[in-house]
């Protein structure tokens, strides 16, 4: 029995002396390293960005050369609404609009100017549409008012289908389409 209790004190006085060692390196020194490999980690993604907004800065004088060329070409005046006024801007926009919806099939049943406000250096001028057009129509008339001059956008899109007797046309005839559309554009200066 004193030999069993003899080897039995050994080896707990083996396993204390073993576990110091263990308890100050998972308390100590591991979260001490786990540390710093994620600052070594964050500082590799911090070069890795740093190189690339040195490239991006490199090229900053080849791109203002190729925006002088750009503006050189184009004017920017082609992509603002025209009118000294943000009434006669609204004019411009609704016959602009009027024009597309006509030649792409389209037919304008109501037109409403919004309220115009101040965005940065320039003027939002809105209007609100009620639109009757067919699907191949519409996708024409979204197309022209955001790929042409001057630059519009289109802020919401809701479209419903025309309901009710269709007198003189097959059902496989597409239907006719309700759409109701917010378009606006800027025009320069800040004053009403």
């Amino acid at each position: 029995m004193t030999m069993l209790s003899r080897l039995l004190r050994r080896l707990m006085a083996l396993a204390l002396l073993l576990a110091v060692p263990a308890g100050l390196y998972l308390g100590g020194v591991a979260p001490v390293r786990a540390y710093y490999e994620s600052l070594v980690a964050k500082a590799g993604t911090l070069e890795d960005t740093l190189a690339r907004y040195w490239k991006l800065g490199a090229e900053r004088p080849q791109l203002a050369v190729a925006l002088r060329h750009a503006e050189a070409r184009e004017p920017d005046t082609a992509l603002y609404l025209e009118g000294a006024s943000d009434a006669l801007a609204a004019a411009r926009l609704q016959e602009r609009l009027n024009t597309i919806v006509k030649d792409s099939g389209g037919s304008i049943d109501s037109v409403r100017v919004l309220e115009s406000a101040p965005d940065g250096p320039y003027r939002r001028v809105s209007v609100e549409l009620l639109i009757e057009s067919r699907i191949d129509a519409l996708r024409t008339i979204l197309y022209r008012i955001e790929t042409g001059k001057p630059s519009l956008f289109i802020k919401s899109v809701n479209i419903t289908t025309i309901t009710g007797i269709r007198l003189g046309r097959p059902m496989t005839e597409p239907a006719d389409l309700d759409v109701r559309l917010e378009v606006y554009g800027f025009r320069k200066g800040v004053t009403s």
